[in-house]
């Protein structure tokens, strides 16, 4: 596992130039964009998506939330801030690590980007990446028994959504938080991450299936274990229909399901 310590030194340092050409794409608009690994960062990384505030790396034991706070330098730009701790840019690291998840899932992507993007980093070709696509849905394959995790943009947000095949145990399904001050669930059934920069928020789970051309929902909410263990408690549903258990991930400031707090 990449855990999220690993990667202080590595985004602190990393520099790269980007070069995107123009191809015709049929592809969903939209403003997430899930970039390929091919070698320009390292191997336990599957695809990145930048952030309002932050990226998103989805790796192969996990996600990996990089928060940056910039709003010194901005101080010092806008305001002429003469603050010495304005010049630093703050960042936090949140590590979901997929517990008991299959090693050897496969990823599937779709809807390319009009766009590709040339990576060169530093003196070694072997850091090189040119002509890679980012993609808007990207699935893990069976990341557990019967299970694809598949994340998206909707509606203008970034969403994540299990599926669990017919006869499959949703039970499979833990995530455990690193790198978080304090984790809980709300008396309304929201999930809180507080982080040095500030806080996470998903609000209560929402799961469903869909039978005879109808969307039936299934009561979801989420399980805290271990002090930073989330998993999901179900209610009654067939298990011979595909069950969605459906969080939405939104990085907006208002109206949101999942959101960063700055503070």
């Amino acid at each position: 596992m990449m855990g999220y310590k690993s990667y202080i030194l590595f985004i602190s340092i990393l520099a790269f130039s980007v070069s995107a050409f123009a191809q015709e794409t049929d592809h969903p608009g939209g403003s997430y964009k899930f970039i390929e690994n091919g070698g320009q960062w390292p191997e336990g990384v599957l695809y990145r998506a930048d952030l309002p505030g932050g990226k998103i790396w989805l790796e192969k034991t996990g996600v990996l939330y990089q928060f940056i706070d910039a709003s010194g330098p901005e101080r010092i730009h806008h305001d002429h801030s003469d603050n010495p701790d304005d010049t630093l840019i703050k960042q936090h690291l949140l590590y979901a690590e997929f517990v008991g998840a299959n090693k050897n899932f496969t990823t599937e992507h779709k809807y390319p980007s009009s766009e590709y993007y040339n990576f060169f980093l530093g003196n070694d070709p072997n850091k090189w990446a040119s002509k890679m696509y980012a993609y808007n849905h990207v699935t893990y394959k069976d990341i557990y028994s019967g299970i694809d995790l598949l994340y998206l943009e909707k509606d203008q947000d970034l969403k994540y959504e299990f599926h669990v095949s017919p006869a499959s145990d949703p039970s499979q399904i833990q995530v455990k938080y690193q790198g978080q001050e304090k984790i809980k669930i709300s008396k309304e059934g929201t999930l809180v991450i507080e982080t040095s920069i500030g806080k996470l928020v998903e609000e209560k789970p929402y799961a469903y299936q869909v039978k005879n051309g109808k969307i039936i929902e299934v009561l979801c909410n989420f399980v805290l274990s271990n002090q930073s263990t989330v998993s999901f408690e179900l209610g009654d549903y067939d298990e011979s229909l595909e069950l969605v258990i459906d969080p939405v991930l939104i990085l907006r400031h208002t109206t949101a399901r999942l959101r960063i707090i700055l503070e």
